[in-house]
């Protein structure tokens, strides 16, 4: 072809200088490390994502611990309730007795 580019034909390929195996073999060791530190940053994230579900049953346990207490709790109310409506209402009951008899004791006084 005259004055251009021939696609069948190729020429060897220079050979690399000492420069530029220097700075290829700074990059290949930049993505070794970069590489590295992403692997770091996996292994903490996934410790990470552990950390987080354990924290995460613990709280519904926790939760669910609470739930039960707070019914506990409700529970130990309504029953001290309801003896403190039987000691009021045996109270009163002792007393309209007692002043009862002190109505007949009065009346047979007189």
């Amino acid at each position: 072809m005259a004055g251009g580019y021939d696609p069948g034909y190729t020429q060897p390929e220079r050979a690399a200088s000492q420069r530029e195996l220097d700075m290829l073999h700074q990059q290949v060791q930049s993505m070794d490390a970069a590489t590295r530190v992403i692997g770091t940053m996996q292994l903490q994230i996934t410790d990470l994502i552990k950390d987080m579900a354990d924290s995460r049953a613990d709280t519904r346990e926790w939760r669910a611990d609470h739930v039960e207490a707070h019914r506990a709790e409700v529970q130990a109310r309504l029953v001290t309730r309801r003896w403190l409506w039987g000691i009021a209402a045996a109270y009163l009951g002792s007393t309209a007795a007692i002043l009862a008899m002190l109505q007949s004791v009065l009346a047979h006084v007189h």
